[in-house]
Formats: structure tokens, sequence, C-alpha cells
């Protein structure tokens, strides 16, 4: 403790003031008191010690620093109380502490936050520091990913900045502390709409519960994303259909058949499998060229495949030669109209550049049976009517009969 007379000086000082300044108090009695204050603080100690007009018998608590007699300065923490008026008193009652730690906790507390700041503002993704749903602060990427300036940002509703559609993810998340990185999407300040890998974590900010939320803009990963899923998609369309005839490949049509069995069984149907082969395709090729042959090709692909149903498959099994799966069917008379409706459909002209050809057909089919369960079993019947079709002249069908199999069973002339 010191009293300080009006003009300045101390009149006494107690014997504290050694351990907190390492001076003898008659060391100091007689010095001006504004000699020991840190040129800075001597405004405010003015003001503070009531050497500045000041009303009578007030106090008033203050921070400033001191000079020790090592020369460094320590910070105090005073209260002055006017006691000028008092009899026996006629000066500025003084006590004071020293809050040198203090101050210098306090001081580095406020460099790691400006260190924080500053990494804060160089992060890539926005950080918030929210707390009861408000955001208490946040960082420069923020500002720019959402639109807002940071002091507009602060003090918002944080789900405000939240698409409606994900609002309720969110505030579950928040509310259960949920840690996890998640996708959700955000709202700019004009309405635009974006997505974003959100990750928050809770802990304690000023003796509160906070959350502290990373947004990372993700829109160029889903770009990527999107552009990858639409080129699998293209590669793998690729490589199950024929490049020409747009119609599935031998590979898809395989894997197709090897189902069928399975499939018919499932609905207590039957299936039917069509072999189709061009007559004398090389003579088109070697006549009108590989281009207008490509195009016969693409033709004869496209009547095939014209009016069936959603479950049948029609293929291009490589070079001259088109399959036909009939999924789910009674009998084998519904294989027999197919066929018919394929040959009919041939005698149509195929317009090609500068000419007309008339394309011919064989077909040759088998209808699964008891004896005809397995997809291998059933491409070898319908292949052995193929053939039989071929040797009986050509441009017709000829369905697998077991019991003659050197006639066909089913024929028609084209």
């Amino acid at each position: 403790m010191l009293v300080i007379s009006p003009d300045g000086t101390p009149a006494y000082i107690s014997p504290a003031v050694e351990p907190l300044l390492g001076y003898q108090p008659e060391e100091l009695l007689g010095t001006p008191i504004f000699a020991l204050i840190h040129p800075d603080d001597v405004p405010a100690a003015e003001a503070a010690l009531g050497l500045r007009p000041r009303k009578p018998d007030t106090s008033l608590r203050h921070e400033l620093r001191m000079r020790h007699r090592d020369g460094s300065w320590r910070w105090m923490e005073s209260v002055s109380s006017n006691r000028i008026a008092h009899p026996g008193i006629a000066g500025i009652v003084v006590n004071a502490r020293d809050v040198t730690e203090r101050k210098q906790a306090e001081t580095a507390l406020r460099e790691r936050e400006e260190q924080l700041r500053r990494l804060a503002d160089a992060a890539f993704e926005a950080i918030f520091l929210i707390g009861d749903g408000t955001i208490l602060d946040t960082n420069e990427a923020a500002a720019t990913m959402l639109g807002y300036s940071r002091e507009r940002l602060i003090g918002m509703n944080a789900l405000d900045l939240v698409a409606p559609a994900f609002r309720a993810v969110v505030s579950h998340n928040m509310a259960i502390g949920y840690e996890d990185a998640y996708e959700a999407a955000c709202l700019r300040q004009d309405g635009t709409i974006f997505p974003v890998e959100a990750h928050g974590r809770t802990t304690t900010h000023k003796g509160k519960p906070v959350r502290v939320t990373t947004l990372r803009d993700i829109t160029d990963q889903k770009r990527v994303q999107e552009a990858l899923s639409t080129s699998h998609d293209r590669f793998r369309h690729m490589a199950l259909h024929d490049f020409l005839t747009g119609l599935p490949n031998r590979a898809s049509f395989m894997s197709t058949i090897e189902k069928a069995p399975h499939s018919a069984a499932a609905r207590h149907t039957r299936f039917a499998l069509l072999l189709v082969d061009l007559d004398d395709f090389k003579e088109i090729n070697d006549r009108f060229g590989h281009a207008n042959g490509d195009r016969v090709l693409v033709e004869v692909g496209q009547r095939i495949a014209r009016d069936v149903r959603r479950d049948d498959i029609p293929a291009r099994l490589g070079g001259d030669e088109f399959a036909l799966l009939l999924q789910h069917i009674t009998d084998g008379a519904e294989a027999v109209g197919v066929a018919r409706r394929i040959l009919t459909e041939m005698t149509v002209p195929i317009q090609l550049a500068d000419h007309e050809v008339v394309a011919s057909l064989s077909i040759g089919f088998a209808t699964s049976s008891h004896d005809l369960a397995r997809p291998d079993d059933l491409m070898r019947a319908a292949d052995a009517a193929l053939y039989r079709a071929k040797a009986e002249g050509k441009g017709r069908m000829a369905g697998f009969d077991e019991l003659a199999p050197a006639r066909p069973a089913f024929r028609q002339p084209l």
C-alpha cells in the first residue's frame, strides 16, 4: 500500500513494495510516482490516481506497468481511493498487487489466438466456431466460399447456410456431436447450392461447449466422380455391346442366356433361342464393298431387334451371325411366329448409297424343354437347326426336332 500526496510524490510506502518492485520504502519517498510508471501508461495513471479532477471518496481499479529495480517492467493491478479530504491521510490511497504473470499469460494467449487466426485464414477450408447454433467466429475461406463478409457471417445461425434438404441431418449431427466426415450442401449468399464435405468436433471455448466445423467445397470432386462414372458406364457399354450394330455382343449374350433357366423356372415359363445367319454375305461385301456390307449388318440387326418384348435379348455374335433370346414364352409356337416375322421383314430391300439389296437369312431355333434345359444344350440344338435351314436351301427357318434331326420340324421358305 502507498499514499500519494496531491503533488504526485509518495507520502507513505509500505514495506510490501520491496517484493513487488525491489525497492526499500525510503528509497522511493519523495520520488515522483510517475517516474516509475511506463510512459504509455502515464495518462491512464493520472486519471486513475486522482491527479485529474475526481469526486472524493471514490475508488478506481486499473492496471499499469511499473519499473522494477532491475529495470524490468512489472504489471500492477491497483485500486486507488481518493482520500485527499480525509484528515490524517490527505492523499490517494493505492493498494496494488503484481499481475505480471497473468498479463504475460494473456499476451501469450492473444499471440496464440492471432497465430491460429493467421493459420485459419491461410486454410483453404472454411472453418466455423459455433456456439448454441450461432457462428461465433470464422475465417476468410468461409467468407470467400459463401459470398459473405466475415463480419456478416459472425452472429448468423449456422443452419441458415445449409441447403434446406440437408438441414435436418446437419442439425442432428451437431446435436449428437458427430465427428466423422459426411457430405451435405450449402447455400451461398446468391442462393446457389454447392456440395460440401463437413467435419465437426465438439470442444470448449471460454468455458462453454462449442462446435468447430470445417467445410470443404467438393464441387470439382463431384464433377470428376460424375465424369468417371459416365466414362465407366460408357466403357462398360462398349465391353458388352457390338461396336457396329449397338446390340449386345457374344459375351453379354452368353452371360444373359446362362441366367435364362433360373428366370424361366421362377415364373414357370419357357425360353427359346434363335440363331440367325446372313446367307452369302461374302458376296454382298465383294460386290458392294465393306462399308455397304456394314450397312447391311446394321439394318439386319435393327430388323431383328424391332418389336421385341422387353425381356427378349437380340445380339450380334460376330461376323454375319446374330441371335435372339425369347424369354418367358409358353411354347415353341411363339418362336415360330418371331422367326416368321424376321423373315418377312427381310423381304423389304435394304437401301444402300446407290443400290438396293435384299438380304437372305437362315434361322435355326430351339425351345427349352426337359431335355433342353441347359443353355449349352439349347445352343447346340439351335445351331443344328440353323445348319439344316442352310442345307434346305437358305432363306428359311428350321426348328430343332430331336426325333427327326435330319429334317427340321418347321420350315418357312423365303
